[in-house]
C-alpha cells in the first residue's frame, strides 16, 4: 500500500492508534455503541416532521375542510431543515463501526420522507386524512429508530 504525501501525519497516528486499540480487543462489538447525540437528533428531527404536518392538517380548506391549504412554496424552508437533518443522521450513523441497522433505518425513513416531499411538490392538495396516516407512518418509524438507540443504552 502506497501513501500519499498529501495525508496528514496526524491522520495516520489516528489510524495507527485506533488498530492498535481495535486489534488488541479481546472481544467483537456486533453493534455499535449508545450515540447521545445522534438520538437527540432523531428526537429533533421527529419534531419537525411532525411540527410540518401538524401544520398542514390544522390549515384545512375544501367543502368538508378535508384537504390542506398549505402549499410546499410556503413550507419549502421546513422540508429543506428536515432533509438537512436526515442527511445529518445518517452521517452521523455511518460514522460508527458495526451501525448499518441504524443507518438502514434512517435511510428507509430519508426515503419516506422524500416521496412525501415529491408529492407535496407536485402541487395537488393534501387530503388531511393522508398527511394523519403519513405522521403516524413517520412516527412509527421514528421510533423504530429510537428503539434501536434505547436498546443500545441499556446494553442489550
Amino acid at each position: 500500500m502506497v501513501l500519499r504525501s498529501a495525508v496528514r501525519p496526524s491522520l495516520i497516528l489516528m489510524l495507527a492508534a485506533t488498530l492498535s486499540v481495535g486489534l488488541g480487543a479481546c472481544h467483537t462489538m456486533l453493534v455499535s455503541d449508545y450515540d447521545d447525540t445522534f438520538d437527540q437528533g432523531l428526537v429533533t428531527c421527529q419534531k419537525d416532521v411532525a411540527s410540518l404536518l401538524e401544520k398542514m392538517i390544522e390549515n384545512t380548506s375544501g367543502p368538508d375542510n378535508n384537504v390542506s391549504a398549505d402549499t410546499y412554496s410556503a413550507d419549502a424552508d421546513a422540508y429543506t431543515k428536515i432533509n438537512v437533518e436526515l442527511d445529518g443522521l445518517v452521517t452521523r450513523a455511518g460514522a460508527h463501526a458495526n451501525n448499518m441497522q441504524s443507518v438502514d433505518a434512517v435511510k428507509h425513513l430519508q426515503h419516506s420522507f422524500q416521496e412525501f416531499q415529491t408529492e407535496a411538490k407536485a402541487g395537488s392538495a393534501l387530503h388531511v386524512a393522508h398527511i394523519k396516516d403519513e405522521l403516524k407512518g413517520f412516527n412509527d418509524e421514528f421510533s423504530a429508530v429510537m428503539a434501536i438507540e434505547i436498546l443500545k443504552k441499556q446494553g442489550k
